[in-house]
């Protein structure tokens, strides 16, 4: 999920709501990652 948030974060340069998605994504699959280790 990291890193199709992160190609789609770098093919949206100008899009602010773009980036707040793919942050969040990516937030919200570290997150699942550390709680699946835990």
């Amino acid at each position: 999920m990291e890193i199709a948030a992160l190609r789609y974060l770098s093919r949206q340069p100008d899009c602010p709501y773009g980036n707040i998605v793919a942050t969040t994504k990516i937030a919200m699959g570290t997150a699942q990652a550390v709680l699946r280790q835990g």
